[in-house]
């Protein structure tokens, strides 16, 4: 394989196929340039964007948060109500109607794991439904749970899309909407 993505003589693959596989080549070899790509983003920089990115929402700053997502387009995806919110201005919102609601909401990252392009993080979450959260009356009921947020980067290390996980029971049950 050429470090560009395009196959040697004996290969057939072709860029949006990958690389054919009668050959093994070190994923190292292929983020040279495999595929068009840019040097990819290094677990020190995903790490860093990360913890700024959470630190930013402890601190309520919305400029901040939004510094941390891709230019173009960043998407969160909030996969246990199946809302996806796409762009800018859109995610922006999302943040604003949970700081509404929990006003003093605070994360704490509990564990890491990294890879090529992409990272996942564990966090808990813990606060006091103290204002008005997506039509949901302050309750002042306290909350803790724990999320794991997937993290999709683009090539300027920036988050191109982040995936929350977590359980909508418990988050119900501890705002007093549900019993079971």
């Amino acid at each position: 394989m050429i470090a560009d993505g395009r196959m040697g003589e004996h290969g057939t693959g072709n860029k949006e196929q990958g690389p054919s596989p009668m050959f093994h080549v070190p994923s190292s070899v292929l983020h040279v340039r495999a595929y068009n790509r840019a040097m990819p983003v290094t677990h020190e920089q995903m790490r860093a964007v990360l913890q700024e990115h959470v630190d930013a929402e402890n601190d309520l700053d919305a400029a901040r948060v939004m510094a941390t997502y891709s230019v173009s387009d960043p998407v969160f995806e909030d996969a246990a109500s199946g809302a996806r919110y796409v762009g800018e201005q859109i995610v922006d919102e999302n943040y604003r109607h949970l700081w509404d609601g929990f006003p003093g909401l605070r994360r704490q990252i509990t564990r890491w794991t990294l890879g090529d392009d992409s990272a996942v993080i564990e966090l808990t979450i813990r606060g006091k439904h103290e204002g008005t959260f997506r039509g949901i009356p302050p309750s002042g009921k306290e909350i803790e749970f724990r999320i794991i947020a997937h993290f999709q980067f683009d090539d300027e290390g920036r988050i191109a899309q982040e995936t929350a996980y977590y359980d909508t029971l418990t988050f119900m049950r501890q705002l007093g909407l549900t019993r079971t």
